[in-house]
């Protein structure tokens, strides 16, 4: 994997004049943006619902506030 980002970096030319900024970039940082890769982008619930389709998500209702407040309200005494 870190070759793969450090052929990345090279063939959109970060490094400029300094032929040492990709490996080293990998070098310091790999580890860190892996994983706040797994924990975001290519999470596991992501990568199953979102790239190949295969998971059942869990279903979200939207509540409706008025609804919500209706419902609790009804079981409350009337104000005078």
């Amino acid at each position: 994997m870190e070759a793969v980002v450090e052929k990345l970096c090279k063939v959109i030319k970060i490094e400029g004049v300094d032929n040492t900024v990709c490996a080293d970039m990998v070098n310091l940082m790999g580890a860190s943006a892996l994983s706040a890769l797994g924990d975001g982008v290519f999470s596991e619930q992501r990568v199953c619902d979102e790239l190949l389709g295969v998971c059942k998500s869990p279903k979200i209702k939207e509540l409706d506030v008025n609804d919500y407040v209706k419902r609790v309200l009804s079981t409350k005494p009337a104000s005078l």
